[in-house]
């Protein structure tokens, strides 16, 4: 399926959903993410075809021929459908009082002539309309609003009128503040013309979504709080009021027969409503147990509903209440990676609450990658069979922050529910007489011990050896647990309000505490908690043991610094020429650090993000691989080398081949 990098072993997972799409004829489920658009055959929900690119938003035109796409970065490109091709690539100039790394894109969308694409920021309210084919620009709209704060998120839902000519849009009432929502009006532009057409006013609150009848007589508008407005457009009124319960959002769509129906969404992404409006039914309701348990979801003519769960696709069909529901490897991206003892196992723990093992003997036992060769239309070529393995997976309570692999091969994890921290134990272990298919028949996920700190924790660790527990809450209290007496040995206090990152020595015996504030960096010896060191870091939180435990690398100002704990002196700096980095970690032998990176040096955040292979002593890069469009925020090499595994936000891991640099 995706493209295997050179020096790469495997790929791991087929990358997060950020954006579904259902095309006209109801035959494809496209799915974009930051590593690739895979698209699905929706009878099946088979994979057909990939294109490497990655996708923040997508939409098809309305014949299903185009499809644009934008990467997150503000660049949008026009493809070809049938033959998988580019057509044009434009760089939008958005996002114009939050400089370059701003231009997010909330919404794409086709006019029905297919003579214009629009496109609304995601950072502010600019919107750019221009030819999908040429590039050439039409108009461009912009708001004078006072923003208050350059971070928020902003919805700017468009819609092209069925005869082309018009351009609905939302704009703001008043100011923009990232903590509360001011109520919006819609604008009506004339393309033609490029003019102001008029203003419908009267909207209670924020507006998530426009569409047009298909006689064009009237808009409907979707807004918070469960109200939907239908609009005489050539009046300029108010035709109808419908509301449904609750503090949500409305999605609205006509279906061919001209029903207006609409999808109500949560606030967290936990549930998704279909109403028909006009007899006030629910037609198909989709419920998660969690908060954002819906990545993504597609809501086409008022009859077909697709959705993105963190596991599974589920596609509903309002002709025939049908629903089909399929798992997928479009996996949530990996917060902590270890491999077992003898590598032939690499466990993940992800935001999902999720627990995964990945097979991952035939890279250590040395079987070759399967290799297929093709012939295309642009010649012959070398395709890589990957393993499309699914993975075992085992649900926590919680999101998973750190896991272990002890060295008799116990698999414990430690997850945050609410108040309280859990650890997990993966039983029975994984030992030499127990290979994968021995744990997918008779392994369970069981809580081995809970501990509840006063107030709400931030962060968690546990000890290589599995014995201790840390946590940190957000008054910048450490508190060492114990999980085999199941006590609390001490508290330690940070001398801050917010732990960013902890990280414990391999010998089990020293805790390295990142802040936000300075000193960054406090090392503490444990479970005695005596402070030893205080040091300036990032307050990335990013850092790493040596193998000994004498040595600590962290990130100060981008760079890479090495210090020795014993002496506390500074060793060595690593240069550094490819952006910022997220991720650390000591090979086995202690001669390289990997790192990962997490913007590069133009200051995006998408785009091919370097993992570098460093020789210490030489202070030299050994290779840089290059594996993932996103921020890589877990590194990971098996116990004797030979494998380094790299986990990103891109929703993938790369097992990279360390056998040449050893």
């Amino acid at each position: 399926m995706l493209k295997l990098p050179e020096g790469a072993l495997d790929i791991l997972g087929k990358g997060l959903v950020l954006d579904i799409a259902i095309s006209p004829d109801g035959g494809t489920l496209a799915v974009g993410g930051f590593r690739a658009l895979i698209f699905y055959e929706l009878s099946t929900m088979l994979p057909i075809t990939v294109w490497e690119t990655p996708v923040r938003r997508l939409t098809y035109s309305n014949d299903g021929q185009l499809l644009a796409t934008s990467n997150g970065n503000g660049c949008v490109k026009v493809w070809d459908v049938q033959h998988g091709k580019c057509v044009s690539k434009k760089n939008l100039s958005m996002a114009r009082m939050f400089g370059a790394r701003r231009k997010v894109i909330h919404q794409l969308a086709f006019s029905p002539n297919k003579q214009y694409l629009a496109a609304s920021n995601g950072r502010d309210y600019t919107i750019e309309v221009w030819n999908p084919e040429t590039g050439e620009p039409v108009i461009t709209l912009y708001d004078d609003i006072n923003t208050e704060h350059g971070s928020c998120s902003v919805v700017r839902p468009i819609a092209f009128s069925p005869d082309s000519h018009m351009l609905a849009c939302a704009s703001p009432e008043g100011f923009l503040v990232e903590t509360e929502r001011k109520k919006d009006f819609i604008s009506l532009w004339n393309l033609e013309s490029r003019e102001l057409i008029t203003c419908l006013k009267g909207f209670p609150n924020f507006l998530y979504s426009l569409c047009f009848s298909d006689c064009g007589k009237f808009l409907a508008a979707g807004a918070q709080n469960g109200v939907v407005q239908v609009w005489n457009v050539a009046r300029e009124c108010l035709h109808r009021e419908y509301s449904a319960n609750g503090n949500s959002a409305m999605h609205v769509s006509y279906s061919e027969e001209g029903i207006l129906r609409a999808t109500e969404t949560s606030r967290y992404n936990s549930y998704i409503n279909v109403w028909d409006m006009e007899s006030g039914e629910t037609l198909y309701t989709y419920l998660e147990d969690k908060k954002f348990g819906i990545n993504a979801f597609h809501f086409t003519h008022g009859s077909r509903l697709g959705i993105a769960t963190p596991s599974e696709f589920h596609v509903w069909n309002a002709e025939n209440s049908n629903l089909q529901k399929v798992a997928h490897l479009h996996i949530d991206p990996p917060t902590a990676l270890a491999f077992s003892p003898n590598a032939n196992i690499l466990v993940g723990g992800y935001w999902d609450e999720s627990i995964m093992f990945w097979d991952t003997a035939r890279f250590i036992d040395g079987t070759p990658v399967t290799k297929k060769h093709t012939e295309s239309k642009n010649g012959s070529e070398t395709l890589i069979e990957l393993s499309e393995q699914q993975p075992i997976v085992f649900k926590p309570k919680g999101p998973v922050n750190s896991l272990t692999v002890t060295n008799t091969g116990k698999v414990c994890a430690t997850s945050i529910e609410e108040t309280a921290c859990h650890v997990w134990e993966v039983q029975p272990a994984i030992g030499k007489s127990q290979d994968f298919i021995h744990l997918q028949t008779d392994s369970e996920l069981v809580l081995t011990t809970s501990f509840t700190p006063p107030t709400a924790p931030d962060e968690t660790v546990l000890s290589p050896n599995a014995n201790l527990l840390i946590c940190s809450d957000d008054e910048g209290l450490l508190y060492v647990w114990d999980t085999q007496r199941k006590e609390l040995l001490c508290t330690l206090v940070a001398d801050t309000d917010h732990i960013r990152s902890l990280i414990i020595s391999p010998d089990s015996k020293k805790l390295l505490s990142i802040s936000s504030e300075g000193p960054n960096a406090c090392l503490w010896t444990i479970p005695d908690g005596e402070r030893i060191n205080e040091f300036q870091g990032d307050d990335t939180g990013v850092a790493a043991f040596s193998p000994d435990s004498r040595t600590i690398a962290c990130v100060l100002r981008g760079e890479i610094m090495l210090w020795d704990i014993a002496t506390r002196e500074f060793l060595l700096k690593l240069p550094i020429r490819q952006g910022s980095w997220d991720s650390l970690a000591f090979s086995p032998c202690g001669r390289y650090l990997a790192s990962g990176a997490y913007v590069l040096p133009d200051g995006s955040i998408v785009g091919e993000m370097p993992v570098n292979l460093w020789n210490i002593s030489t202070r030299e890069t050994v290779t840089t691989f290059f594996g993932h469009t996103r921020s890589i925020d877990s590194l990971e090499f098996s116990s004797d080398g030979t494998v380094l595994a790299s986990g990103s936000i891109d929703g993938t891991i790369v097992l990279w081949d360390m056998k040449p640099y050893l």
